[in-house]
């Protein structure tokens, strides 16, 4: 888990003073909590069923009975028209989420994540038609940054959730113990603010690499 090997490590080496046993038991119960949910999902029968029906479909191209003659004409092309068509149109996508984006909110932010991840993974996929043009890894390059940026923000936002959960436990020193790390965090939340706007301006500057 990110906040117990991350966070937690770093506030207690700059913060010794602090006891934070307390905030550790509770986090890693939360985690063997949830671990325990995810696996008995993966247990179900469903699950195995879901899989097992997706390979099927997949294997016989089932996905192609849902789709329209045009888009089914778009997906004939040549595939190097057809990769300039895919990252145009994410490109596009993920601009159109980051308008004004010193106000988006977090909701918003992680939608921006969730939309130049398609386009980073996109990206990489098709960079091998692309070889022979140098802006292409300039272009994933800093579009990782934001996203990794963006990953960040996200985590922070998650913490103020799990610790919410964690919160209830009515013991001072385990209070005590998530004022620091609220606080430890709020600093946190502010450098990774300025280094994700930072990051936003320098890749919404970099020209696309493909259509050349």
């Amino acid at each position: 888990m990110f906040f117990a090997e991350t966070t937690i490590a770093r506030l207690v080496t700059a913060a010794p003073d602090v006891d934070l046993v307390g905030l550790r038991e509770a986090v890693e119960q939360q985690r063997k909590s949830s671990y325990g949910a995810l696996q008995t999902v993966l247990a179900d029968a469903r699950c195995s069923r879901f899989l097992l029906s997706l390979g099927h479909m997949v294997e016989r191209r089932g996905w192609r009975n849902e789709i329209d003659g045009k888009a089914l004409a778009v997906l004939s092309h040549p595939i190097p028209a057809l990769a300039d068509k895919i990252l145009a149109r994410l490109h596009r996508k993920a601009l159109k989420r980051a308008a004004h984006f010193r106000q988006l909110n977090t909701d918003a932010q992680h939608d921006l994540r969730i939309g130049l991840k398609k386009l980073r993974y996109a990206a990489e996929f098709l960079l091998p038609l692309y070889a022979t043009h140098a802006p292409a890894k300039r272009y994933v390059a800093r579009l990782a940054r934001v996203q990794a940026s963006l990953g960040r923000a996200r985590d922070i936002s998650n913490t103020r959730i799990l610790l919410d959960a964690i919160r209830q436990d009515d013991r001072p020193p385990l209070h005590l113990a998530i004022g620091a790390v609220i606080g430890w965090q709020a600093r946190d939340q502010i450098a990774v603010a300025k280094t994700l706007r930072k990051r936003w301006r320098r890749f919404k500057a970099t020209p696309a690499f493909w259509g050349r």
